[in-house]
């Protein structure tokens, strides 16, 4: 643990060249495969296995799947103060920690709001299908990009506002990679028989940093509309927003967007026209203000 910025994960060569050689890489949690991946790579541990494995892209991944999980350990266990495994031996068999050393203390704050697991659920929808609804994560961009080709040119507009055939890596990294302390984005998600994955809608809020109002937007795939997902995925996020006490949601909407009208009419929005963005502003209070303060900015932000 760092004083400042929390828990740490350190990785580097072990053994008894641990005190020998600098080969030390450090990353703040929580990591997913794409950080461990680098953090790995960086390191002296990872040429000695890239040059005296068998098969090193395989013990490379597992190493990175060690490092996440690690990662998670230290969100889960917030009074683990340290754990050390060395030496690691890692064989054609897998990898086995040889020795360890653990310490508990106090728990720490995240320098970076680590991957809210507890959020996760299994729904049945209105088709009988199984589906995922959990958090967005770095590792679905491919899953966003597959999404968005499958959306129809109306879709795109009702949600960007404007035509957006194609996604840029920004965009990606914008959609994938959010600050789960001041946004938050639930995906449904449906495993086929052959274990591939597809999104099927999502839905995201942006909120003020003092949490008083929060922005959401939402799409669901054209051919998958009818089935319940869009009140799914907006319930799911309206219970979310009033747990962490958010006072209001907010959502523009395009005039001829019928069927998002009618999703904000039976979740109770208020719903009137802005003539000035000539949009359709949808407002919905989740919690009451319980300062001075509070009221104050509610009633200064306009409606």
């Amino acid at each position: 643990r760092d004083p400042v910025f929390g828990p740490l994960i350190v990785f580097g060569i072990g053994g008894y060249k641990v005190n020998v050689l600098a080969d030390r890489q450090v990353a703040l949690p929580p990591l997913n495969m794409s950080l461990a991946s680098d953090v790995v790579g960086r390191t002296h541990a990872a040429s000695l296995i890239r040059e005296h494995s068998a098969d090193p892209e395989r013990d490379i991944q597992h190493l990175c799947q060690l490092l996440v999980k690690l990662s998670q350990m230290a969100s889960d266990l917030t009074d683990l103060r340290g754990l050390e495994l060395n030496p690691l031996l890692l064989n054609r068999d897998g990898m086995l920690a040889v020795d360890f050393a653990m310490d508990l203390g106090h728990p720490a704050r995240f320098a970076i709001m680590p991957y809210p697991e507890e959020l996760r659920e299994w729904v049945t929808l209105n088709n009988g299908w199984q589906v995922e609804v959990r958090p967005i994560r770095a590792e679905d961009a491919p899953l966003i990009t597959t999404f968005h080709r499958q959306l129809s040119e109306e879709s795109i507009r009702f949600r960007y506002f404007h035509n957006k055939s194609n996604l840029t890596q920004r965009d990606l990294s914008i959609l994938s990679h959010i600050n789960y302390d001041r946004q938050m984005a639930f995906i449904a998600e449906h495993q086929h028989d052959d274990g591939s994955k597809e999104m099927l809608g999502v839905v995201r809020v942006w909120n003020d940093p003092d949490n008083i109002r929060t922005e959401f937007s939402i799409i669901i795939r054209d051919d998958l509309q009818g089935l319940g997902i869009g009140s799914l995925l907006m319930k799911k996020m309206i219970d979310y927003c009033t747990s962490i006490g958010t006072l209001e949601m907010i959502g523009k909407i395009m005039v001829d967007n019928h069927p998002m009208r009618a999703l904000m009419k039976h979740l109770g929005f208020r719903c009137r026209y802005n003539m000035e963005e000539q949009v359709i502003d949808a407002v919905l209070r989740l919690n009451e203000p319980d300062s001075e303060w509070q009221r104050h900015r509610l009633e200064s932000q306009p409606d």
